[in-house]
């Protein structure tokens, strides 16, 4: 059975991390920088079909018995195969590890009043640019594989054809910066921000 240590998959690029959890678990402690939120139904079958494709998938619950239940279900119906996180969510903070805690209250006054008219292509323009801008950030010895700019705006093409998907596209980016090797605790600042800037986009 293929598990995997907090400690471990925080140095490890080269998986999709999937949080299965309810949302209001995710909320309440917080996620993995680079996760994407993928809630576990009831059909495995069905929802495995569903998940990302073309990597290694580590999932991920709040102890790791939900998740370790799954990949012990669906072991051999997927090509690359899925990996449990030893411990879950808590295990990984309690490694210290950094986790993501989208707090609306962590935008200023004077901030939450610049953001209620912002449109979806504001917001859109706002967080590539920010993503973009932290590939520079990676270390120098880490060679970045393919056009970044152009790759992230495909993820958006995709991911934000519609105003309610605002924050999944934020997941999509974070996940591809943990795959590219930005430092966790700016993707997890980064993510941070950006959940609460797409609650202040015009039409929600």
């Amino acid at each position: 059975m293929a598990r995997v240590a907090p400690e471990e998959l925080a140095t490890t690029r080269s998986a999709v991390i999937v949080d299965i959890r309810h949302l209001d678990e995710r909320e309440m402690t917080g996620w993995i920088p680079g996760s994407i939120w993928h809630p576990q139904e009831e059909d495995l079958e069905a929802w495995a079909r569903t998940l990302p494709t073309g990597a290694p998938i580590v999932l991920v619950c709040m102890t790791g018995r939900r998740s370790l239940e799954v990949v012990e279900a669906l072991q051999g119906h997927l090509e690359h195969g899925l990996i449990d996180l030893e411990g879950g969510t808590m295990a990984w903070a309690a490694a210290g590890l950094p986790l993501v805690r989208a707090d609306r209250s962590a935008l200023s006054d004077t901030q939450a009043g610049d953001l209620r008219a912002l449109t979806l292509e504001e917001f859109q323009r706002d967080v590539l640019s920010c993503f973009v801008a932290t590939a520079l950030k990676v270390d120098a010895d880490h060679r970045l594989e393919g056009d970044l700019t152009s790759e992230v705006y495909e993820t958006f093409d995709e991911a934000l054809d519609r105003q309610a998907q605002a924050r999944h596209g934020v997941d999509r980016l974070a996940a591809q910066a943990f795959a590219e090797g930005y430092p966790l605790d700016v993707i997890a600042e980064n993510c941070c921000f950006y959940y609460q800037l797409a609650g202040h986009i015009q039409g929600r």
